[in-house]
């Protein structure tokens, strides 16, 4: 399977099922239906785009996100934010690292959240690139 096709292939799964999350502690499921678009267009408007990808396939949407003019980007990477931030511009960046972490198989998302001990040491947080406080909730 190409990467385009494994890119259609979870497409339409997100579009027809939404997200299937399943706890990798407690195995319980639970589907969360979501609104998923295939193209980003300019004059699009949104309060937030969430763009989920691998950091290799970043370079590739960065020209598509920097035209739309809706999107707060966060990403989880610690290797810098430089391009991202002369991608789009630093009043829509914000950069985050989860608490979490997770894996897709057979169109469903196993997931591990920190608690306790763990969760002491990383919790879910959320900064402005400017280094000013946002008003997000840790999670």
């Amino acid at each position: 399977m190409t990467l385009s096709e494994a890119r259609e292939k979870r497409f339409a799964e997100l579009k027809n099922n939404g997200i299937v999350l399943v706890d990798q502690q407690t195995k319980k499921v639970e589907q969360v239906n979501i609104n998923v678009i295939d193209t980003l267009m300019p004059e699009d408007q949104y309060d937030y785009i969430i763009v989920t990808m691998q950091r290799t396939q970043v370079d590739a949407i960065l020209p598509v996100l920097a035209q739309n003019r809706s999107l707060v980007f966060v990403v989880n990477t610690a290797g810098g934010y430089e391009k991202w931030v002369t991608a789009i511009g630093k009043e829509r960046f914000m950069s985050g690292f989860p608490a979490a972490g997770g894996e897709c198989k057979s169109g469903k998302v196993y997931y591990f959240i920190g608690r306790g001990l763990q969760r002491a040491f990383q919790t879910t947080t959320f900064g402005e690139y400017s280094g000013k406080k946002p008003n997000v909730p840790n999670f």
